[in-house]
């Protein structure tokens, strides 16, 4: 009986294996689009894998980086990155030291250490596949962070793709609240793989005054049901938007009078970003975390 249940775990293993797709996180012309959420508000930027170079005996892949239409861009060199035979990809950072982005290679049970801090570190909680736009498949990790545990969100590692969350940050960043780095798309070569298949909603241009962060406070973060908003009333919002993590307007609300709580009751848990707009076409963008 032992011998039949070993034999029928191999047969399964091996038809899970053939049927996805293992590719490299740093193949020539492979692209990520973000939408990168910060204090000052919500904008796009490009990632690409370009040429290769060699430090300290090491070869290395170019990644460069552009905040502009990809299409009409200025290109400037952001990081040299390469991955190894069990799939750990490593950055180079500015003293020449390498850290580990992503290790592809991982089990469901293993951890993950952080770069910044043992309190950091993640464990691995599951293992499946994801399909792609040109219908192939990828290993995904589903990564949960030990340090924030209470809230139980997770994030995704696409193999050969990265972070749908926290892209190019390993997780050390996994329990901040005030910034985001989403993945909306990723390609190779003009091929859109993943998010939009043509990218023509990859790149989000963004046009509208920012406005300074400190006039305005959301509470509780993380939060359970009701989001709290604390402002200077003369700032005369006149809009919010909430957005999840991958960039889709999922409420608009009009705001004509004062306006204090937000009701998010029925979101599934995640993390979420407000996006407040006044009457003189200013915003600020805050991160949320819907919690259980």
């Amino acid at each position: 009986m032992k011998l039949k249940t070993t034999f029928l775990l191999f047969i399964l293993s091996f038809f899970f294996c053939q049927n996805i797709n293992s590719q490299s996180f740093v193949e020539e012309g492979n692209q990520w689009s973000m939408v990168n959420y910060t204090f000052a508000g919500i904008f796009s930027s490009t990632y690409r894998i370009e040429g290769d170079t060699i430090i300290n005996g090491i070869n290395y892949k170019k990644m460069w980086y552009t905040n502009q239409d990809p299409s009409i861009a200025d290109w400037t060199l952001e990081k040299y990155i390469r991955e190894d035979s069990t799939q750990k990809v490593y950055q180079l950072n500015a003293s020449n030291e390498e850290r580990i982005i992503y290790d592809f290679g991982l089990s469901v049970g293993d951890t993950i250490v952080s770069n910044v801090s043992p309190e950091q570190n993640s464990i691995v909680t599951a293992v499946d596949s994801i399909e792609l736009n040109d219908a192939t498949k990828r290993k995904r990790l589903t990564i949960t962070s030990l340090y924030c545990a209470d809230w139980n969100i997770e994030e995704f590692w696409i193999e050969g793709i990265g972070g749908r969350n926290y892209a190019f940050y390993y997780v050390d960043v996994f329990c901040q609240t005030d910034t985001g780095l989403s993945l909306r798309c990723f390609s190779n070569n003009g091929n859109f793989l993943y998010g939009s298949a043509d990218g023509n909603n990859c790149f989000i241009p963004t046009s509208i005054n920012e406005l300074e962060q400190t006039n305005i406070k959301i509470f509780p973060n993380p939060t359970q049901d009701i989001l709290n908003l604390e402002y200077d009333e003369t700032l005369e919002i006149e809009q919010l938007k909430i957005f999840d993590f991958q960039g889709q307007m999922i409420r608009s609300l009009q705001v004509e009078n004062d306006f204090s709580q937000i009701s998010i009751a029925d979101f599934p848990k995640g993390v979420y970003y407000l996006k407040i707009e006044t009457a003189r076409s200013e915003f600020i963008v805050k991160k949320f975390i819907k919690i259980n």
